[in-house]
């Protein structure tokens, strides 16, 4: 009786009130980073400087990074040639190894988070200078249903979709889930797929579900405060807002 309310009290816990799927992101990748991009004309013909000059500005920006790493962002954001990270401040996100040229994958390997490559990497598009990222906690989305005392059943998946209509989300992190068998059956599971786990109590249905990714920015102005190292007041904080609203 004590291990059987021990486990309804760690499976209501992943029944948390969370907002549809749409609104989370699914991060499943190995790797994360930024770099900055300087490119020559051969290689990019939107550019005019030739490779020695190339290389010079990527070993002089590293330099500089490297006497005030704060300065990476806004280098990248001024510097690149990779247009689609330089919006971005030189952030290319996370992605799956295998995805980048190798010589660029293996250095971010050779890399620990927050770290900067020691001089600028020459691949096919130009040279880079790397920082990997530390990367997001990998989640599954799913809906579960548990049946108490009941032996397994065969998958008759129309019952089980209606049943998971009412299921709430459950937003399943990579460490440590609370129920250890549900995370090997999620990796095994496609998105829509159901699987079950017997379990002491009786049996649990899982549905694996799509995390959408969602993206977003925002501007903050804050007003001075114990966490807020700023001058203004709320009332000037409220108005440079609405000003740059």
């Amino acid at each position: 009786m004590r291990f059987f309310l021990l486990f309804l009290t760690l499976f209501t816990s992943i029944f948390a009130q969370i907002p549809p799927p749409q609104e989370f992101a699914l991060v499943e990748s190995n790797l994360s980073a930024s770099h900055i991009l300087i490119s020559w004309k051969d290689v990019n013909e939107a550019v005019s400087r030739n490779k020695r000059t190339a290389k010079t500005l990527a070993i002089e920006l590293t330099e500089k990074i490297k006497a005030d790493s704060s300065l990476f962002a806004n280098l990248a954001a001024q510097y690149s040639d990779d247009l689609g990270s330089k919006v971005q401040n030189g952030y290319l996100g996370s992605f799956p190894k295998g995805k980048m040229v190798k010589s660029f994958e293996d250095t971010i390997l050779s890399l620990s988070e927050g770290q900067m490559t020691a001089e600028p990497l020459q691949t096919e598009f130009g040279f880079h200078i790397i920082k990997r990222e530390k990367i997001a906690e990998p989640l599954y989305g799913a809906y579960l249903h548990f049946k108490a005392n009941t032996s397994p059943e065969a998958n008759q998946k129309p019952i089980l979709d209606s049943l998971f209509l009412g299921a709430k989300l459950s937003i399943i992190k990579v460490r440590e889930p609370e129920i250890p068998a549900l995370l090997p059956l999620l990796g095994q599971l496609n998105n829509g797929e159901i699987g079950q786990i017997e379990v002491p109590t009786g049996q649990l249905s899982v549905k694996r579900v799509e995390l959408k990714p969602i993206k977003g920015s925002h501007i903050l102005i804050g007003w001075k405060s114990d966490t807020m190292p700023v001058r203004r007041t709320k009332a000037e904080a409220e108005l440079l807002a609405k000003e740059l609203l």
